[in-house]
C-alpha cells in the first residue's frame, strides 16, 4: 500500500518536475545560444549537462537529511531552489522584458547561465530524492 499521507503530500512535487524538466529542456538551448552568444552544439551539449552533475552528487546529502527532516520539508525546499532557478532563466534572458540581464556572452552572464543550471540540478535532487523510497 503506497498511498498513505507521506506519499500523497509528495505526489504533487513528482507531477510538478518532470513538468518542469519537459518545458526546460527545449528551451534551455535556444536560451544558451541566445545568452552565450554560442553557436556549436557540443558547447551547449556539455552546458546542459551540468544539472546531473549536482542532481547526483547531492543524492547522498538528500539521504542523509531524510533522517533529520520530514520529506515534504526538504521536497519544498528543492521547489523553492527549482522556482528560484526560473526567476534566473527568466532575468537574464536577453529577451525578457524586465531587461535586468548582463551582455550576451560575457564572463557574468556565463557565471549566470552555470549557477542557473547548478540549481536546476540541487533542486531536482532535492524533489526526487525524498518520494524514491516510498515509490519503489
Amino acid at each position: 500500500e503506497i498511498w498513505y499521507k507521506d506519499v500523497m503530500l509528495l505526489l504533487p512535487a513528482n507531477i510538478l518536475v518532470p513538468a518542469f524538466w519537459g518545458a526546460f529542456d527545449p528551451l534551455i538551448a535556444k536560451h544558451l545560444h541566445m545568452s552565450l552568444g554560442i553557436t556549436d552544439s557540443e558547447t551547449t551539449g556539455a552546458l546542459m549537462a551540468i544539472p546531473a552533475y549536482p542532481a547526483s552528487v547531492l543524492n547522498a546529502v538528500v539521504a542523509a537529511v531524510m533522517a533529520r527532516l520530514r520529506p515534504d520539508t526538504i521536497v519544498l525546499f528543492g521547489l523553492l531552489v527549482l522556482v528560484t532557478a526560473e526567476l534566473g532563466l527568466a532575468l537574464t534572458d536577453p529577451g525578457s522584458a524586465a531587461g535586468l540581464y548582463p551582455a550576451p556572452g560575457t564572463p557574468e552572464q556565463w557565471t549566470w547561465q552555470v549557477a542557473i543550471l547548478l540549481l536546476c540540478g540541487m533542486g531536482a535532487s532535492f524533489t526526487w530524492g525524498p518520494p524514491m523510497p516510498d515509490m519503489m
